[in-house]
């Protein structure tokens, strides 16, 4: 007896791409539309005086987006559990070329531009303050 499996490739052809949407950001490509699509429509919107047609997007639980000419440049976020610990990105970044940049009299920024992420702690502090997403290098 030979099953006819037509009918179910199709089905799951339709499931995939039903399901296929944009869900995430991609840093330089993603445009103001796919982040309302995803996110919807942010709490608050801000200018950023120093970049022309740059735009902070306020979401709920300090998550915010950067756009710049309505295309999506940068997520800022809070981390989350296991993404707490220096020592963690520490471990995250060891095979990127890294560079640490001191940005008032007791943040450090630690990036790897090559994965595009910059973390934000205190000196001396094991925990991490906030977590930066950009464009990938």
């Amino acid at each position: 007896m030979v099953l006819n499996t037509r009918p179910f490739f199709i089905l799951i052809a339709f499931v995939f791409s039903s399901c296929s949407g944009n869900k995430f950001i991609d840093f330089g490509r993603s445009s103001y539309s796919d982040l309302l699509n995803l996110e919807g429509h942010p709490v608050e919107t801000s200018s950023v005086d120093k970049i022309q047609d740059g735009k902070i997007h306020h979401y709920k639980n300090n998550l915010k987006y950067q756009t710049k000419k309505n295309i999506v440049v940068a997520r800022f976020r809070n981390p989350e559990d296991k993404e707490k610990l220096l020592l963690y990105w520490q471990n995250e970044f060891k095979d990127c070329s890294t560079k640490i940049v001191k940005r008032s009299d007791l943040e450090y920024e630690y990036s790897c531009p090559r994965d595009g992420i910059s973390i934000f702690y205190t000196d001396g502090a094991e925990f991490i303050s906030r977590i930066v997403e950009y464009e990938k290098k």
